[in-house]
This record gives C-alpha cells, structure tokens and sequence, in this order.
C-alpha cells in the first residue's frame, strides 16, 4: 500500500520531536519542583511542630520538683508503694 507524506516532513521530523520533547521536559519539570516545594512545606511544618512539642514537654518536665513527687508517691498504697522501690532496687540503669 503505497502512502504519501507532505514535503519535508522527513525533514522537519527531528525539530519536530525536540520541540516536542522540550516542552515534555519543562512541564515535568516544573510538576517535579512543585512537588518538592510541597513536600518541603510539610516537612518544615512538621519540624515546627515537633519543636513546639517537644518545648512544651520540656517545660512540663521543669515544673514538677521532687515535691510533687513524693505527694505522688504518698497517695500510694503501702503495697504500691514496695512496689515501686523493689522495682527501682532491680533496675539496672538506676544502680550505675
């Protein structure tokens, strides 16, 4: 089956494909900085809010004193209470 091109297509054929392949290459290049951009955002958001969390534990952990400790430990029951000194008597990292 014979078949006919216009003139110069064969010619035009590899401007045509470049052309083509340019414009590809930009748009997924620009879909690959917008996704990074994106992924960038959550993971700043994230580290701020780990930041936040993590300065409200710490200032949680600078009120208690070894005062609100001991009222914990003195509403204990008696057998709560050998409890807990047993397990701190046993623990390893407790007795260096």
């Amino acid at each position: 089956m014979p078949f006919m091109v216009s003139e110069g297509f064969f010619e035009d054929m590899q401007s045509t494909v470049f052309s083509r392949l340019a414009t590809d290459f930009d748009q997924a290049g620009k879909s690959i900085r917008r996704t990074l951009i994106t992924k960038l955002m959550y993971a700043a958001a994230c580290a701020v809010l780990c930041v936040v969390m993590l300065g409200q534990s710490a200032g949680d952990m600078g009120s208690r004193t070894f005062l609100t400790v001991d009222e914990a430990y003195s509403q204990l029951s008696e057998t709560d209470q050998e409890i807990v000194l047993e397990s701190y008597e046993q623990d390893i990292l407790f007795n260096l």
